[in-house]
């Protein structure tokens, strides 16, 4: 502490002491400065803050704070003598479970202070608490969560606090607790390293876990399915080959998602070459949900304007379809007028 101040309670003689108190942090200044105008004393530090701020006086409020302050130990050699012999406690006194009885002139409380085995200081491993001086060895060496502790198995050196995570995952542990290999299909049975075998050689019980295991992912597939379904856009043809990127070189492809003609030559086309398949960059970019054929649901929908003299049958409302495009499946050989094609989507 380079110019400690101290509170008001560690002084024997109050009524004297409450003559130096600092109007800024109301303790009683070490040494400090002292204004002129209207002999108040302060801490350096308190009035050095304040003085950055303000020009006017924190105890009279005149403006000339700067010019006005001396120093009491050069300036007021008898106001600084009076201050020095104050009798004062031990600073530590300021904890309650400080057991000093010191007691003495404040000119030699610093000296003291930096002496006494009462006096609070911080553990210097960094656990954050402050301890007596007289006890700061024995925390260090024998309490401090801190403290490093060699593991027995791996021989690392590791804080106490984290000394028992470690010697869980410690992979030199033949004591620590591991789960069975067949974790990831539902065994839930754990031991020590050691014993670990033993359990893992059931292979009965294996089986009957495995047996349950295939259940679930069978009836999560289910839903997975179902999912995709719901969510099928034409990424594919109907006949399920991906589709790929291209730039036409002939002009009058027709898109078989929308059945309109606005792929040219130097587009983007998406097609399936096998199926002779094509998708608009428009229709694959917004990404239109794809309808499944209501005889298989393996197969999609695609347009075609493609007619014959006395017509198609829409196979879900019966109607006759002349004229405009249909939807069909080329597999299955579904009819599906526009009317109930937008329906389905």
């Amino acid at each position: 502490m380079a110019d400690p101040s101290y509170p008001l309670q560690l002084f024997t003689q109050q009524s004297i002491a409450e003559n130096f108190i600092c109007p800024i942090c109301l303790n009683i200044p070490n040494s400090g400065k002292e204004h002129a105008d209207c002999g108040s004393i302060f801490c350096n530090e308190c009035i050095d803050s304040w003085n950055a701020k303000s020009n006017k006086c924190p105890s009279c409020n005149n403006n000339n704070l700067k010019e006005s302050l001396r120093c009491i130990k050069t300036h007021s050699k008898k106001v600084y003598s009076m201050l020095q012999s104050l009798h004062m406690r031990c600073p530590s006194k300021v904890d309650k479970s400080s057991e000093c009885e010191w007691t003495g002139e404040k000119l030699n409380a610093a000296t003291h202070f930096s002496k006494c085995s009462q006096t609070l200081e911080h553990c210097k491993l960094g656990c954050g608490l402050m301890i007596k001086r007289k006890d700061i060895e024995i925390h260090e060496n024998k309490e401090c969560s801190n403290k490093l502790i060699e593991c027995s198995f791996c021989k690392s050196f590791l804080p106490t606090n984290n000394i028992s995570h470690h010697l869980s995952v410690c992979l030199l542990n033949p004591n620590r607790e591991v789960s069975c290999r067949y974790a990831n299909i539902g065994c839930a049975f754990k031991g020590i390293l050691s014993g670990i075998n033993v359990h893992e050689e059931n292979k009965i019980l294996h089986f009957d876990i495995l047996l349950e295991y295939s259940k679930k992912m069978k009836a999560e597939n289910l839903l997975l399915k179902k999912e995709a379904d719901s969510k099928f856009f034409y990424t594919h043809c109907p006949a399920n080959h991906p589709l790929n990127k291209l730039i036409t070189h002939s002009s009058g492809l027709r898109c078989n998602v929308c059945g309109e003609y606005p792929v040219m030559e130097g587009d983007v086309d998406w097609q399936c070459s096998p199926c002779d398949w094509d998708c608009c960059a428009r229709c694959f970019e917004s990404k239109s949900k794809a309808v499944r054929c209501i005889k298989d649901k393996e197969h999609i929908l695609s347009y075609t304007s493609y007619k014959k003299e006395n017509g198609y049958d829409c196979h879900i409302c019966k109607a006759k379809i002349f004229n405009s495009g249909r939807y069909w499946c080329v597999y299955c050989l579904v009819n599906v007028c526009m009317a109930c094609y937008e329906k389905m989507n």
